[in-house]
């Protein structure tokens, strides 16, 4: 587990395995040594994919996934929570697992769910069931644990910056997603 120091920054991650938040990750376990380290928690549905997703970005998941002597020898470390960002429970019980060891610096979030193309008669996005509200739902959740959790646990009494992206990302998957009309302009964003 990690270890409290001051000059490490220590940052929540939600979204990890995927999308913006993969890489935003990834540019963070990229960056050359520094004199501050960085601690990624990253609340994740499946471990696996985040190890997967690190190996094939080139990055050694041995070595700075959930391994306590990566900061010995890095000085970024993730360490991974299961979890479900709809799960009041769930997302309280991460954040009091992190702020056992130390101060929150910042809180990313860029929960999603990906839409399909749906013909009612005509062509319409449609989230899949349950996760229509998807991100407005785990924010509600995420915020509300900063305030009772995390914020009476900070040097300040006050919540970590909060980072949140949302959208429907212009990507190949997307774009094929996209209603008809709406793809000749957004395919000027993917050649």
């Amino acid at each position: 587990m990690p270890t409290l120091a001051k000059d490490v920054r220590r940052i929540a991650m939600f979204g990890a395995t995927q999308g913006s938040g993969l890489e935003a990750l990834l540019a963070i376990a990229r960056r050359s040594q520094t004199s501050q380290s960085v601690e990624i928690h990253a609340f994740v549905r499946n471990k696996d994919k985040l190890r997967a997703a690190l190996t094939e970005a080139g990055i050694d998941a041995n070595l700075i996934l959930d391994n306590p002597e990566g900061r010995q020898v890095r000085s970024t470390s993730i360490y991974t929570y299961h979890g479900d960002a709809l799960q009041t429970e769930s997302v309280r019980s991460f954040f009091q697992a992190v702020v056992k060891n130390g101060p929150l610096s910042d809180v990313v979030s860029s929960i999603g769910a990906y839409p399909v193309l749906e013909w009612q008669p005509l062509p319409t996005l449609v989230f899949p069931q349950g996760l229509e509200k998807l991100c407005s739902d785990s924010m509600k959740i995420i915020v509300h644990a900063l305030e009772t959790v995390v914020a009476p646990k900070q040097p300040d009494g006050k919540a970590p910056t909060l980072i949140v992206v949302a959208s429907n990302g212009i990507g190949r998957t997307t774009h094929d997603a996209l209603p008809m009309l709406l793809k000749p302009l957004c395919k000027l964003w993917i050649d």
